[in-house]
């Protein structure tokens, strides 16, 4: 099972589903994360350990993950991990 993300743009709502290992099923936790000068509020649900997953910002900024299987690049890693990519966004303004 994967996850699934939908957006409609006359109502400007945003939603996914959590399909995921089964077994971890009550690990995620819903983060409010508070405005601090420039930085919007974030409400993001995440798994412990994580710095950001599905969320939006106050600003109305919102993401969702959809893991999707591929080649692999490589054996060594590259680039910042997603879920700091996620933040990323969420912090925008």
């Amino acid at each position: 099972a994967e996850c699934t993300a939908v957006y409609c743009a006359a109502s400007a709502c945003l939603a996914q589903n959590w399909d995921w290992d089964a077994r971890i099923d009550r690990l995620p936790v819903l983060l409010q994360i508070p405005r601090r000068g420039n930085t919007p509020q974030i409400l993001t649900m995440t798994e412990p350990g994580m710095v950001a997953k599905i969320g939006f910002n106050d600003c109305g900024v919102g993401v969702c993950l959809n893991i999707l299987a591929g080649p692999p690049v490589s054996t060594e890693p590259h680039g910042l991990p997603v879920h700091c990519l996620l933040r990323l966004a969420l912090s925008a303004p």
